[in-house]
């Protein structure tokens, strides 16, 4: 039966069997092939934004499986995906969580040059409702005698927002272009790494990066 004030419809048990349910519910999700039975709970969780008996939220990025268990992306780990998987193989103090609602991004040598092999990621993150709006003040990084088609002598990677496209660029133009612009996070996390080239010709300071926390305007996921 229709009903028409909140606009479903309203089915017997005794009228439809498995498939006409997969098949109902199949095209209420927008899906051309009916899914498995199991997975059907985890479409509609996500479809409408419920919580159904899994009440777990990942964190950076992460998404839930069938299983009530947190994938998570690059760099994260945990039950929730709340820990840096490479936290044990920073080389610097300065890396890390930050836990300033406004800061700076640098290595603890800035605004001298560092020195030796350098590996670091610095998360910035905030509450659910909130973004991450970051300017490049300043980024030095190994651009000498590059080879041809290569983008820079040291890896430099900002994850979190569709604004940068990874790995950043380090020659003289790119740097220009993306300094003195603000742009923002996807969602409330950003993940930024740096791996330094130990073989560089001579030493570079690394990255200046101005960061402050948003209350953001539409809700993320």
């Amino acid at each position: 039966s229709w009903q028409d004030s909140n606009s479903t419809i309203h089915i017997s048990k005794e009228c439809i069997d498995e498939d006409t349910c997969l098949l109902i519910l199949s095209h209420v999700l927008s899906i051309e092939k009916p899914p498995h039975p199991s997975h059907i709970a985890r479409l509609i969780n996500v479809k409408y934004n419920c919580t159904g008996r899994c009440t777990l939220q990942c964190e950076n990025g992460g998404s839930v499986n069938d299983n009530c268990e947190c994938e998570c992306g690059y760099g994260f780990e945990g039950k929730r995906c709340e820990l840096l998987t490479k936290r044990k193989l920073f080389t610097d103090s300065a890396c890390g969580e930050l836990g300033h609602a406004q800061s700076a991004v640098s290595l603890s040598t800035y605004p001298d040059a560092a020195s030796g092999s350098t590996f670091c990621q610095w998360l910035i993150r905030g509450s659910p409702t909130e973004l991450v709006e970051f300017e490049v003040e300043d980024l030095d990084l190994d651009s000498d005698n590059m080879l041809p088609g290569q983008m820079c002598n040291d890896l430099f990677y900002i994850w979190g927002s569709a604004q940068v496209t990874n790995p950043v660029h380090c020659d003289l133009r790119s740097v220009e272009n993306l300094k003195g612009r603000k742009y923002k996070s996807d969602s409330n996390w950003l993940l930024i790494e740096l791996r330094m080239n130990p073989w560089s010709e001579r030493p570079h300071k690394g990255p200046f990066i101005k960061y402050r926390i948003l209350d953001s305007p539409i809700p993320h996921r």
